[in-house]
């Protein structure tokens, strides 16, 4: 009897110690992802996450491989089983990181590199649809139609009740959009984005002939200005209008159809919305808008 009592209490202090260094381990995992940067890319993130583990796993080398079996460099071919447990004890130690690394992931699957991919199937994100005087606002057959009634004013624009996808963007990202211009009671119809922020609005003005502007406005001094292009005279020689605006930091240059419009320096490198807008008294499709 006495044997097995003492059999009993080596086996349990055995595991006590095993629970504790798996207890280390992710714990030193847990405070290597409160460090993690939420801006890089997807692969970049996923890379940083297993190399936390990795990390806090280094210094029981030895007992891991007692116990499960395999060397740390052989982690991702061999580790699944241990990655598993040490996950687990994660969950009670820091959960709310751990549930934020779990939609950081399904996030990543979903976008495919994208932070925005709307192609107007369905209106999942809350773009504006309505009939009035002003405006018509709708989507249909994979589009979205925007139509400036009011004579009144110089564009009409629309954005979507949804934009969690502004607030997690990096440094460097690109903004896509395609646009073709169905009718217009002008002489030249131009449509084009918006970029609006807390004090200030930019203004990508794209023309179906003429020169292209970009243009900003200062809520708070109520002025306008305007970026000199390098290039604004391009003709997009088609109702069909391709919009590429990269933005690095505090900085963006300016592509329609393939060819290089200019840049500049901007006020604001966050946004409240981003909004494709008709000219005045014209009628435009967006085919997409994508932000990756």
């Amino acid at each position: 009897m006495k044997s097995i009592l003492i059999t009993a209490l080596i086996a349990i202090c055995n595991l006590a110690f095993s629970q504790e260094y798996l207890d280390k381990i992710a714990q030193t995992a847990c405070n290597c992802l409160e460090n993690i940067d939420n801006e890089t890319t997807s692969e970049n993130h996923s890379s940083e996450v297993g190399l936390c583990i990795i990390n806090a796993a280094q210094a029981y080398e030895k007992k891991i491989k007692k116990d499960y079996g395999f060397e740390i460099e052989n982690f991702d071919s061999q580790g699944k089983k241990f990655a598993i447990v040490i996950a687990g004890k994660m969950m009670t130690q820091c959960p709310n990181i751990i549930i934020s690394e779990m939609d950081e992931s399904k996030k990543s699957k979903n976008s495919n590199g994208y932070y925005l991919k709307e192609d107007f199937v369905k209106n999942e994100r809350g773009w504006i649809e309505e009939k009035t005087d002003f405006h018509h606002l709708e989507i249909h057959s994979g589009y979205y139609h925007i139509s400036s009634i009011d004579t009144n004013s110089s564009k009409s624009s629309s954005a979507s009740r949804d934009r969690s996808y502004l607030y997690k963007l990096p440094d460097n990202y690109s903004i896509i959009c395609e646009i073709e211009i169905l009718d217009s009671k002008l002489d030249t119809a131009f449509c084009g984005i918006l970029l609006d922020g807390a004090t200030t609005q930019i203004e990508f003005q794209i023309p179906e002939t003429g020169k292209i502007k970009v243009e900003t406005y200062d809520y708070n001094t109520k002025k306008n200005g305007y970026y000199e292009m390098e290039n604004p005279d391009i003709n997009t020689k088609t109702k069909n209008i391709k919009i590429e605006i990269k933005i690095s930091g505090w900085s963006f240059d300016l592509n329609v159809n393939g060819e290089y419009i200019g840049g500049g320096l901007m006020e604001s490198k966050t946004w409240d919305s981003i909004r494709p807008f008709a000219g005045k008294s014209t009628s435009i499709k967006i085919d997409y808008l994508y932000i990756k």
